[in-house]
């Protein structure tokens, strides 16, 4: 669901772009213009620091529940207890 209405936004902006592209006048460049970054490598280097920076968490996160196994396994019986996944790769 969520594919499909991003699919349908990434399509209603190219098409938008491509008019407005039609209509707007190349801008001179500019020294400040010229320093601007890639917007493809802002996003990239962006989420691949929110994904180190996630996994990272994710690790610390089951690190304190294993040092706090001592105390939760006498609090959540074993039956309770779901085996932590510990994948490294997200679901799409």
């Amino acid at each position: 669901m969520i594919g499909k209405a991003q699919g349908l936004a990434v399509s209603a902006v190219s098409q938008v772009s491509e008019t407005i592209g039609t209509i707007l006048p190349e801008l001179p460049r500019t020294p400040l213009s010229e320093r601007l970054p890639d917007p493809a490598e802002v996003v990239t280097t962006t989420f691949g620091f929110a994904e180190q920076l996630l996994e990272m968490q994710k690790a610390y996160a089951l690190e304190l529940l294993e040092a706090v196994t001592p105390v939760t396994g006498k609090i959540v019986p074993p039956a309770n207890r779901k085996p932590a996944r510990r994948s490294t790769k997200a679901k799409a």
